[in-house]
């Protein structure tokens, strides 16, 4: 729908008429270049042939009687809501033949001469073609929507080429003449209804299609592909035999095509997990050229492949998703975009996928909790998780690392949901459904936007979002000071979420995650006040039995040979070490978590939860995969998990006090008598209370905090009425802290006699 100017492109046009009499020869002497066709989302319209992604794009056309360089031209573009535009100038030679079509990336790439530094917004933009000299030449303003609704694949162009009126168009022609069916008003035909809808069934069903649209096909496919004019026409209910997914469209006179309506039907297949259904072109997957799951002939080396490979590309494909509760309910059906996730993990064949919620697609949010143990609602990136480096052994170590300590400690982590996974109808098995770990973890979990809240960095150097100006001044800080004088310790506290951090390398040194520091660095901070905090991430190579006795602490505090990058991310840490009371909180700690978080039994009890959620859909997906071997195989795996459980408390105790110095520890018993919490060392204590080693001479810290209704009363061993101790062990002590209900206040009104 065509609108007003802006108020940008009305200043453009009133920069050009100021040398009137030069803007006149030039447009007297240049053929006539227009703007003909725009498509601002792309989600599968056509591909681009330089990158094979798909893009938003902008057509030129060329109405004069000779060819035109477009060298130094350029397209001048306003996003939705901005404040200012963005000029892109065509870099290269570029000839438009007469009559000829020219099409512009819009991907934000700024390469190869036709791929623009700016990309196209469903919601409303202005573009404006500019001469050398800055003349505005032609312009649209444009709004892809219909009503609130956005309206990806259509295109929007002139009928005929270079004038005539803008019409809307569900068969884009990119690069050539807008011959296909224009409409003026983007009205859709609506979506078909299916009888019965996508679930989960026995036994064969006849699945019949229908619309409301008068003089209406429906046309469908059962491949996973989106419904074209050409797609087989629906004419007699569909016999449906086994896992389907049929993907249906409403074709109507006067209209656009409706939208594609994705239904899949589970049939004869059980499970106790959440499925997650995707569908696809199969050639988005499997094609050898532009495929995102096979070896293929157009990939790149990486990710633990020397020679090219598809998987390796960052493509990303237009996906259906669907998603079914364990009740059956459908509770996700939308399109988005799905990527090949991962690092080395990628060469394994049941593959890590993302999905991506994009405007582009229709909606920029997964408007669901599929994640019940994080209160999220919405999310812009969900991760399909192969296990990763766990892939043929319990199929959870890393999500399991994660929840030993959710809820323990005050840390960045991934949550977790065991789901099946079918794509294009076929049985894919089991995978972890997570967050991702990335900017859209800090938009989901802390309701900030990546755009303008928050700085967050991967590794040394990598913005993910913001940028690392802040991050470079505390680092040079903390370098070059001495962080044991209290100025500068209390300026690193203002700075650091000093317990999140500690909490995250106590995990990280804990687990002797080995596939860390080198990589799988990210942190972040807000700009409102916030502190820097880190992220917990691929835990993969953490919990190895055969590592169980390594010195982690020893070799993140001494190690001078390490990679550079090691060096990097642990100079923060090794610093910190430095100031005794950032030492002594961390080792006493870190001591409580491992008599409490860590401790075998509690770790025990997790990896049996873990096992048995998953451990009905065992046999299918080792029937599906080959891997792991076998149940057995599967069974014993979970030894691999017990045995560093077992081993690592006492491994860790001991690095500990040779970091000390050897001073030794004593038992700390703790108990609790009546409602309410006790911590040591900044840890929550059990209900049920705790024994376990902490360091000689190193101050610890009680807290006792009551519940509504209940006071703390004392600590029975000494009668002290202080909620708050610091000891320091010489030997095993006990302290029992108790609880009582509050005294009841009772107030008498005041009563007068009536005479006085």
């Amino acid at each position: 729908m065509l609108r007003r100017p802006s108020p940008l492109l009305l200043a453009l046009f009133l920069i050009a008429l100021l040398p009137l009499s030069a803007v006149s020869r030039t447009l007297g002497q240049t053929p006539q270049l227009t703007i003909n066709e725009i498509l601002p989302g792309n989600a599968a319209a056509n591909l681009d042939p330089d990158f094979y992604e798909y893009a938003s794009w902008i057509e030129i056309y060329n109405n004069g009687a000779s060819a035109v360089d477009l060298q130094d031209y350029s397209l001048s573009y306003m996003d939705y809501g901005a404040e200012a535009a963005v000029i892109w100038k065509v870099p290269n030679t570029l000839s438009i033949p007469a009559q000829g079509h020219v099409l512009f990336w819009a991907d934000e790439t700024d390469k190869r001469g036709t791929h623009t530094s700016f990309e196209l917004d469903l919601r409303g933009s202005e573009i404006a073609l500019l001469d050398p000299a800055g003349n505005v030449l032609d312009s649209v303003s444009y709004d892809m929507r219909d009503g609130k609704d956005l309206l990806p694949d259509i295109s929007y162009g002139r009928q005929p080429d270079g004038g005539g009126d803008w019409l809307y168009f569900d068969q884009p022609t990119p690069a050539a003449a807008n011959t296909t069916p224009g409409f003026a008003a983007p009205t859709l035909a609506g979506e078909p209804t299916f009888s019965p809808p996508g679930g989960f069934y026995t036994g064969e069903q006849i699945v019949t299609l229908s619309t409301s649209e008068s003089t209406a096909v429906i046309r469908y496919t059962t491949d996973g592909s989106i419904p074209t004019p050409s797609s087989p026409l629906y004419t007699d209910p569909l016999t449906l035999s086994g896992p389907s997914v049929i993907r249906a469209r409403v074709f109507a006179p006067g209209k656009l095509a409706g939208r594609t309506a994705s239904h899949t039907y589970l049939i004869d297949f059980s499970t106790t997990l959440p499925v997650i259904s995707l569908a696809t072109k199969p050639a988005h997957l499997f094609d050898d050229t532009i495929g995102i799951y096979v070896e293929g002939t157009n990939g790149v080396t990486g990710n633990c492949s020397d020679v090219p490979v598809n998987w390796n590309r960052s493509w990303e494909r237009p996906v259906s998703m669907e998603m079914f509760e364990t009740d059956g309910r459908r509770v996700v059906a939308q399109d988005a975009g799905l990527e090949i996730f991962g690092g080395c993990s990628r060469t394994y064949p049941r593959k890590s996928l993302e999905i991506k919620a994009r405007r582009t697609y229709g909606d920029k949010d997964i408007d669901y909790q599929a994640l019940p143990d994080k209160p999220i609602d919405s999310y812009k990136r969900l991760i399909l998780r192969n296990s990763g480096n766990d892939n043929y052994a319990t199929q959870f170590r890393d999500a399991l690392q994660h929840y030993l300590v959710k809820d323990m400690m005050d840390i960045d982590y991934q949550a977790y949901r065991p789901v099946v996974v079918f794509l294009n109808g076929a049985y894919w098995g089991l995978y972890n459904l997570r967050d991702k770990a990335d900017e859209a973890f800090v938009e989901q979990n802390y309701d900030l936007d990546a755009d303008s809240d928050f700085d967050m960095i991967e590794d040394s150097h990598k913005i993910l979002a913001g940028n690392a100006a802040a991050w470079h001044e505390l680092y040079t800080f903390i370098l070059n000071e001495d962080l044991r004088l209290p100025a500068n310790y209390e300026y690193v506290q203002s700075q650091i979420d000093l317990q999140e951090f500690m909490n995250y390398y106590i995990t990280e040194i804990y687990i002797n995650n080995g596939d860390w520091p080198v990589t799988n660095i990210r942190f972040w901070r807000a700009y409102d006040a916030g502190h820097w905090r880190w992220l917990l991430f691929d835990l993969d190579f953490g919990f190895n039995p055969d590592e169980a006795a390594t010195n982690f602490l020893d070799y993140l505090l001494t190690c001078t040979d390490c990679p550079q990058s090691t060096l990097y991310q642990t100079a923060v840490f090794r610093k910190l070490m430095e100031n005794t009371q950032f030492r002594d909180d961390f080792v006493q700690r870190f001591a409580a978590h491992i008599n409490i978080t860590f401790a075998p039994a509690r770790v025990n009890g997790l990896i049996d939860t873990f096992k048995a959620g998953i451990e009905p859909e065992m046999p299918a997906q080792i029937a599906r995969w080959g891997f792991p071997a076998s149940m057995k195989a599967w069974n014993n795996s979970m030894d691999y998990l017990r045995t560093f459980a077992g081993q690592r408390p006492a491994n860790v105790i001991n690095h500990l006090d040779a970091y000390l110095g050897s001073p030794g520890t004593a038992v700390l018993t703790l108990n609790i008598e009546g409602p309410g919490d006790v911590f040591v060392a900044g840890v929550k204590v059990p209900a049920g209370g705790s024994s376990g080693p902490y360091f000689k001479t190193v101050p610890i810290t009680l807290k006792a905090e009551t519940d509504p209704g209940w006071l703390f009363d004392r600590w029975e061993e000494t009668g002290s009425k202080n909620p708050n101790l610091s000891l320091t062990l010489s030997h095993d002590l006990t302290r029992t802290a108790v609880f009582e209900p509050a005294a009841a206040t009772l107030y008498f009104p005041l009563i007068q006699n009536a005479d006085s």
